[in-house]
């Protein structure tokens, strides 16, 4: 997931975050941008309808042609510029794709956006699950803003960002990484729908998830642990298998990887699959 593409303001300020470590070639579409082409910023035209960002939809095949073999598209499918994300992916389509979808939700939408949202939400979610996609990520901001508690307006969704982004570049960095000791499972090749999770290990072991997912087919976790507490805390084993262990988690798969940080606290991310369409909550 190293070549992203922000798709209206949503994206964009997600991508923003991204573009804060190293490891991430960041493209940015919307309106208003300031930037130029070569530093990857594309601005489109401000369009009155869904309808006509789609038929006006430029060309960006010579835009993202570094963004290969795999892309990362995050937007949101509130904006009316979503309408553009059908054909913006028709002209990637012959490299690995991947969508970051981030719900809105904290206010109540206008019909307008609320009838967007439903119909993107739902046509990426059959593109996913017919193998268009590698996968289909669904972020919540309401479920962000669930784990975060209270947040400030000025920051707000700078915060909400923050925790998304910083949870999964973590993720990308133990997968990138040795572990410590690790059982993981092959991922089923059906379950393309996924969502992502954070906690702080020995929390009354709850799990934050980034949204509510049904019929959960398979977790992975990634423990964080303060190296120095790997080498001399004899319970940490029985704390992990204890995490693990979950009655309500009997009928997923479940798999896990142990890394050494320098972090005093101890966290958990996780990563979370279905081959289920998701209901429009």
């Amino acid at each position: 997931m190293d070549k992203l593409v922000g798709l209206g303001e949503a994206g964009v300020n997600v991508i923003g975050e991204f573009a804060k470590y190293p490891q991430y070639q960041c493209y940015r579409i919307d309106e208003q941008l300031s930037g130029l082409k070569k530093d990857g910023f594309y601005c489109v035209d401000p369009q009155p309808t869904t309808e006509e960002y789609e038929s006006t939809c430029p060309s960006f095949r010579n835009f993202l042609k570094g963004a290969r073999p795999e892309i990362t598209l995050v937007l949101s499918g509130c904006g009316k510029i979503s309408g553009m994300s059908l054909a913006l992916l028709e002209q990637v389509r012959d490299r690995k794709i991947n969508v970051i979808y981030i719900r809105g939700g904290e206010r109540r939408l206008s019909k307008r956006a609320n009838l967007t949202e439903r119909a993107t939400f739902g046509v990426l979610q059959e593109y996913a699950r017919s193998g268009l996609f590698q996968s289909f990520q669904i972020i919540s901001n309401n479920s962000l803003k669930d784990i975060l508690g209270k947040t400030p307006v000025i920051g707000y969704y700078d915060a909400l960002n923050g925790l998304l982004v910083n949870t999964i570049h973590m993720i990308n960095v133990f997968e990138n990484s040795k572990p410590v000791v690790a059982d993981y499972s092959p991922i089923s090749d059906i379950n393309r729908i996924v969502t992502y999770g954070f906690s702080r290990f020995g929390e009354k072991n709850e799990e934050n998830l980034f949204f509510p997912l049904d019929n959960i087919r398979q977790k992975r976790y990634y423990f964080a642990i303060n190296k120095k507490q790997l080498e001399v805390d004899g319970d940490i084993n029985n704390k992990i298998d204890e995490y693990l262990n979950q009655p309500e988690q009997e009928e997923i798969d479940i798999s896990y990887g142990i890394y050494p940080t320098n972090y005093e606290e101890n966290f958990v991310y996780c990563k979370v699959y279905t081959n289920a369409i998701q209901d429009y909550k």
